[in-house]
């Protein structure tokens, strides 16, 4: 299952989802659209109606039709299926392929897998298995998805570790 949006919140009276999206393909979400709610296969829900509301969307799920069972759902995550996932361009991928892979620093020293992404406001943020934060910036990082290794193009010790 891969995450398309998160719920962060209820939007009028009447059941409408507030969501932070997490596809940059819009057309993905055309209603009538089947998602989970996380990874729970009981949780199938339909988006009804969808639209965009500033940085973020607004949506209906059937089934939901007032605020508190809309802010029941705030922190939930709306999935679907790998296999209904759209082709990127060359040279794009999906977040979610880069948990597992081995990250390096500058170095060739081994620094850990991923363990998860956390998303950010500026960039996400990559953890390692070693509770290590790496920036998810693209000039700092190389993915090589075929060999499900990421390098670091930069060193990211701290200002005030660095030596003058």
């Amino acid at each position: 299952m891969i995450t398309i949006a998160r719920v962060v919140g209820a939007h009028g009276l009447k059941g409408e989802l507030a969501l932070a999206l997490e596809s940059d393909v819009i057309e993905r979400f055309t209603p009538p659209l089947a998602v989970q709610l996380d990874t729970e296969p009981e949780a199938a829900a339909l988006i009804t109606a969808f639209r965009r509301h500033g940085r973020l969307a607004l949506a209906r799920l059937e089934g939901i039709g007032g605020r508190d069972q809309a802010e029941a759902l705030i922190g939930r995550r709306l999935m679907v299926a790998d296999q209904e996932r759209w082709p990127l361009p060359e040279g794009r991928f999906y977040v979610d392929d880069l948990v597992g892979m081995a990250v390096t620093a500058v170095d060739g020293r081994p620094l850990g897998q991923v363990r998860r992404i956390w998303p950010g406001v500026a960039h996400d943020l990559l953890e390692l298995d070693g509770g290590q934060l790496v920036p998810m910036v693209r000039a700092w990082l190389t993915v090589d998805l075929a060999a499900g290794h990421i390098q670091l193009c930069r060193a990211l010790e701290a200002e005030s570790d660095r030596e003058d």
